[in-house]
């Protein structure tokens, strides 16, 4: 059961990632980097963090849609904080 929840949770994070428009990329800014989705992804098992903190910066300087940001929280708490325990 718990397997389809999470199977429902990406499918529909990437459904959203998709269709999402509107929202300013974190790369077209050039000077944050590290608070792209892709290097936020590479972190969040061994970092998860770290990789929280710089969500919560990214969702308030708008750098990431919201989708994106759920998402990824969602993994960190499944699977990094987990793993640290």
């Amino acid at each position: 059961m718990k397997n389809v929840i999470l199977h429902t949770l990406l499918f529909s994070l990437i459904l959203c990632a998709c269709t999402q428009s509107g929202v300013t990329g974190s790369n077209s800014r050039g000077e944050d980097s590290i608070y792209s989705s892709e290097y936020i992804n590479r972190i969040c098992r061994t970092q998860p963090r770290y990789a929280l903190r710089l969500l919560d910066t990214a969702e308030r300087r708008n750098l990431l849609s919201p989708a994106d940001i759920n998402g990824m929280r969602a993994m960190i708490y499944n699977d990094g904080l987990a793993m640290q325990n």
